[in-house]
């Protein structure tokens, strides 16, 4: 667990939030049950930031968060979880009305990480399941960063949007026509809000994570 913390802290570049006299960084997590998502969130909360974890997965999120407030120096009040399907942008908007009443109005990072890998071949991939991925890895980032956009805009100090990408969104592969198109839109959608994020000092990046760090229990993510 120590190399897993010391990892997902080490690539975002995150300090020890709790030597700061200032009051700690807020940020939100999504896909956070589980798998990578569950690493970012476990690292902030041991570096001393306040995190809303999300997922749709009750129990999942629950031990999450669990370690999560067993991790952080402050405990339970560095920690919240929210259920919420990334799919739908009012589920979103909820979650960070949730997020600015618990943390005073403060927000300094923003994670999007929910995401499937439906892999199939093209004669196999059907509509359905073509739009369910876009819907979840494309879309899911569309609505994670419009919906914090706002307080991300009012905030007084820099502030930063992470999409977790994949190798997929730089190069194509067999049987992965859905997730790899969802990727690569998703590396266009952070070039995008990257130059329309300068006015407001909101740094907008990608990030490539080379190992699953914990795979979910859930049918939903292949």
């Amino acid at each position: 667990m120590h190399r897993r913390l010391a990892s997902v802290s080490a690539g975002l570049r995150v300090s020890d939030g709790a030597a700061s006299p200032s009051l700690p960084r807020v940020a939100i997590v999504t896909g956070a049950g589980m798998g990578f998502g569950s690493g970012v969130a476990l690292g902030l909360c041991a570096a001393g930031w306040q995190v809303c974890l999300t997922d749709i997965v009750a129990d999942e999120l629950q031990a999450a968060g669990a370690e999560c407030i067993a991790a952080a120096p402050t405990g339970e009040d560095a920690v919240m979880t929210a259920i919420a399907d990334v799919r739908s942008l009012d589920e979103m908007n909820a979650v960070l009305a949730q997020v600015e009443e618990r943390w005073n109005g403060r927000l300094h990072l923003v994670v999007a990480n929910a995401a499937i890998l439906d892999a199939r071949s093209i004669v196999d991939m059907d509509s359905a399941s073509w739009a369910r991925t876009m819907e979840i890895n494309l879309s899911g980032v569309f609505h994670t960063f419009k919906a914090a956009w706002p307080l991300l805009m009012r905030q007084p100090h820099d502030t930063h949007c992470v999409a977790v990408a994949s190798p997929a969104g730089v190069r194509g592969g067999a049987d992965m026509s859905a997730y790899t198109a969802s990727k690569h839109g998703v590396e266009g959608l952070v070039k995008a809000l990257s130059a329309e994020g300068q006015l407001y000092r909101i740094a907008v990046n990608s990030m490539q994570p080379g190992l699953k760090i914990k795979p979910t229990t859930s049918p939903e993510n292949h």
